[in-house]
């Protein structure tokens, strides 16, 4: 059984214990993740649609087929993170860093790229339609 606990201010949560022992998919929908800690953090098949976390530091993480889709990621730190098959279709992804992480078959369809860094990351079968992906560092 999980063990979620939230505190709501207005229509944002401004803190979500994250824990789940039995392996249910841990939903964030819409939540400002502000003062959440992601770095590090093993939560393949969560799904982040909609959520707030500016510069935020999901460094080392396993966020792999997770739903980041309608996000406010600008500034995100994803070094080293594994985001394989992860879709953030229409995400605000301005100035993230996905330095070395593992972006196979990720979806950035309509996303703002801008400035974000993808060196030394695996973009294997990646999608960028309709991206923006001005002033972008790449090393391909």
């Amino acid at each position: 059984m999980a063990n979620n606990s939230r505190k709501r201010f207005g229509p944002w949560f401004v803190q979500y214990n994250i824990r789940s022992e039995d392996g249910e998919q841990a939903t964030f929908e819409r939540a400002n993740l502000s003062k959440v800690e992601m770095a590090n953090r093993e939560m393949p098949f969560a799904n982040f649609c909609g959520v707030y976390k500016e510069n935020g530091d999901f460094q080392n993480a396993n966020l792999s087929y997770c739903l980041f889709t309608d996000s406010f990621l600008q500034g995100a730190d994803f070094r080293g993170t594994n985001l394989q098959n992860t879709d953030f279709s229409r995400a605000n992804l301005r100035f993230a860093n996905f330095q070395n992480a593992n972006l196979q078959g990720v979806d950035f369809e309509n996303c703002d790229l801008s400035g974000a860094d993808f060196r030394n990351a695996k973009l294997l079968n990646s999608r960028f339609p309709g991206a923006n992906l001005k002033n972008v560092f790449h090393s391909f």
